[in-house]
């Protein structure tokens, strides 16, 4: 399971656009390796499950996932 931080200091310095890439990269390795399942969850004030262990991970998934992510939770 990969968590980031999608709280309002992830959007300083553009660390959450760094921290969704380095995602994307991490997750696009993983399957290439054939891993096994993978989950991709953010956390602030709330904690959501945005890509579940049982979902292939594809290029659609990846920008449905990236998507998700505000930067501005508390």
């Amino acid at each position: 399971m990969l968590a980031i931080d999608d709280s309002e200091s992830m959007a300083d310095n553009r660390a959450g656009q760094l921290a969704c890439e380095a995602m994307v990269t991490i997750c696009k390795a993983l399957t290439k390796l054939e891993v096994g399942e993978l989950s991709v969850a953010s956390f602030g004030e709330t904690f959501r499950l945005l890509h579940a262990f049982d979902e292939p991970w594809s290029d659609d998934s990846g920008a449905s996932v990236v998507s998700q992510f505000s930067f501005a939770q508390r």
